[in-house]
């Protein structure tokens, strides 16, 4: 099987063949295949920005299919396994977004991830979620 890209129109065209003879070939059919996860967007800044709150600031991914509609911000207090995600909507527009983590417990150190996601073109409310950026860590 042929490794389609994602977001890419393909021709199809079905024809018949036989040891002797070889049929009509049909119409031609164009498909679209599905839109693929965004590559890891990467943070620029990650700072304390009051006693309980985090400034985070991240560019674009470099590749995405179609439009980036979400990111999804990951935080986790380092040495536990729980997480907590928030999900912001988005633009591809937009090369650099910024937020500020709310509810943020003071002294403590924190894990923050980013990664975008894009809705498929295929499965109606299907989100495809991009590779997460680099882990970075921050002490309030």
């Amino acid at each position: 099987m042929i490794k389609n890209e994602p977001f890419t129109d393909y021709r199809v065209i079905v024809q018949a063949f036989t040891m002797k003879n070889e049929g009509n070939p049909s119409d031609q059919i164009v498909q679209r295949t599905d839109v693929a996860g965004p590559s890891a967007p990467y943070v620029v800044n990650l700072t304390c920005h009051a006693e309980n709150a985090i400034a985070i600031r991240w560019r674009r991914p470099h590749e995405f299919y179609n439009t980036i509609d979400f990111y999804i911000i990951k935080t986790r207090v380092v040495g536990q396994d729980s997480h907590r995600d928030i999900r912001i909507n988005a633009s591809a527009k937009e090369l650099e977004t910024a937020m500020i983590l709310q509810n943020i417990t003071t002294h403590t150190e924190y894990e923050v991830r980013v990664a975008a996601a894009t809705m498929s073109t295929i499965n109606q409310g299907k989100m495809v979620l991009g590779k997460f950026s680099e882990s970075r860590k921050v002490s309030t």
